[in-house]
């Protein structure tokens, strides 16, 4: 009997990824409800008795995952696009002031079956009804699951992961090698919308141009968009007076390590503001990439 796939999921406020084996994918983590007659040419899904856009409209402007609006829709159609399998195991992450969230959010998908209709020109997918069954869930912290990517050269002491996402900035600590440090590991209620905040407001004075989180989002990806300098050196000052907001003030003792979306955009300055930091390769996915390390040696 073949062992049950793992798919790996790191649910992003503004990228959705997911990993099986050797394979990653993203795509927005934006959905809207549309009428099943305009399905046809569109990466949408029909689930609970409605018909779903993915990748467009809004994002989901709610911090806590665990019950995030559209959450079945986002991971049946990520599992669809990624896996022919028709039962799976998940491994999940949440930030770690929400770990506590974990049993809620195990109890929302796992052993659960579900049935659906996926259209997917993207991936060569029509309107294909599909069943299946999620067996067993695990959840970890976000940055901690980064942790675990690391390659055995990179595992030293004195060790931060930041991982910089839309919503919240999460760190994990490891001041011993492989041992979590609860005290100076947590996640700072901000992220990179908040940074886009700020690019909006500056536009909007300096150019007379009105964006929205979305249209920053979708230009900054597409190198449309310049961001000043001064606003990303006051979003790592941010980032710092967090730190220290929570008791961390010696983290320039330790080798940052950074990844999510915001390691990409401000990796020159994070570079340049740290003592020790580097931009981890391939750094959208390094919770997905820690994920399928993890649930390896979990047995799941």
């Amino acid at each position: 009997m073949s062992k049950t796939k793992v798919v790996t999921i790191d649910i992003g406020n503004s990228v959705f990824k997911v990993g099986v084996d050797d394979k990653l994918k993203q795509f927005p983590s934006k959905i809207k409800e549309i009428d099943i007659n305009t399905m046809d040419f569109t990466e949408a899904i029909v689930y609970d008795n409605k018909c779903c856009a993915i990748s467009q409209g809004d994002y989901v402007h709610d911090n806590f995952k665990a019950t995030k609006i559209g959450l079945e829709q986002f991971i049946l159609y990520a599992i669809s696009t990624i896996t022919d399998e028709v039962e799976v195991n998940l491994m999940l992450n949440l930030p770690v002031n929400q770990i506590a969230n974990k049993e809620l959010l195990k109890d929302r998908l796992q052993d659960k079956e579900y049935e659906f209709t996926v259209n997917s020109p993207l991936n060569g997918i029509n309107k294909e009804a599909k069943i299946i069954k999620i067996n067993k869930v695990g959840v970890v912290a976000e940055s901690m699951a980064s942790y675990f990517s690391l390659d055995d050269e990179r595992i030293t002491d004195f060790i931060v992961v930041l991982d910089l996402g839309s919503k919240t900035i999460n760190y994990a600590t490891y001041t011993e090698i492989g041992v979590f440090d609860i005290p100076k590991s947590g996640t700072l209620d901000f992220g990179v919308h908040d940074l886009y905040e700020d690019i909006i407001a500056y536009y909007k004075t300096e150019h007379h141009k009105t964006y929205t989180i979305s249209d920053i989002d979708a230009r900054v990806r597409a190198n449309r968009i310049k961001i000043p300098n001064e606003i990303k050196n006051d979003f790592i000052e941010k980032i710092k007076n967090g730190l220290k907001s929570k008791g961390f003030y010696d983290f320039d003792d330790y080798s940052i390590k950074a990844c999510g979306g915001g390691a990409i955009i401000l990796g020159e300055e994070i570079i340049n503001s740290f003592a020790e930091a580097e931009i981890l390769e391939n750094p959208l996915f390094r919770n997905n990439m820690g994920n399928k390390v993890i649930a390896e040696g979990q047995g799941l």
